[in-house]
């Protein structure tokens, strides 16, 4: 009789840490956040049916693909004097940018809302959400966001959520 208590109550342990460890493997992993800090955020200019700048998700990690970016961001108008920084130390920074799509008859943001550090990625989630009550045909936007974060050897995805 005392055998079996043991054997049940050694059965009932046993069965308490299987479940305890399948419990703790299902949970949802935590990632770290990493903060970012805004570069530029806005509204590019759009020309008609002339769309000057084309729908992007992009890591900047040197200088000149950065000196190249901001050229054509000032290719119709100046948008980099908007910049809160346009100089990059990039041995310390890179640069995260999104650009949406050009879209018509509404107003839509798009935000980088976090950067999570994954084990073997950073995962950037960007959220672009229609801001009009109604549409409106005289009206065409494109925004961008553009962050710098610590520079990292990880490769960086892109997450888009429509809202």
């Amino acid at each position: 009789m005392k055998n079996s208590k043991i054997k049940m109550l050694c059965t009932i342990a046993w069965l308490l840490c299987f479940a305890g460890n399948f419990y703790s493997c299902s949970e949802k992993e935590e990632h770290e956040q990493i903060p970012f800090i805004l570069v530029a955020k806005g509204s590019l200019p759009q020309y008609g049916d002339y769309c000057v700048y084309p729908q992007i998700s992009a890591v900047f990690t040197y200088e000149e693909e950065w000196e190249m970016f901001k050229a054509a961001m000032d290719r119709v108008n100046k948008l980099t004097d908007s910049f809160s920084e346009v100089e990059i130390d990039f041995d310390v920074y890179q640069i995260i940018t999104v650009i949406d799509e050009v879209r018509w008859h509404s107003i839509w943001s798009i935000d980088i809302v976090s950067i999570e550090d994954r084990s073997d990625k950073i995962v950037a989630t960007v959220v672009t959400e229609n801001q009009s009550k109604h549409i409106s045909p005289e009206i065409v936007s494109q925004h961008y966001h553009i962050v710098k974060i610590p520079v990292t050897k990880k490769r960086i995805e892109f997450k888009h959520i429509n809202k």
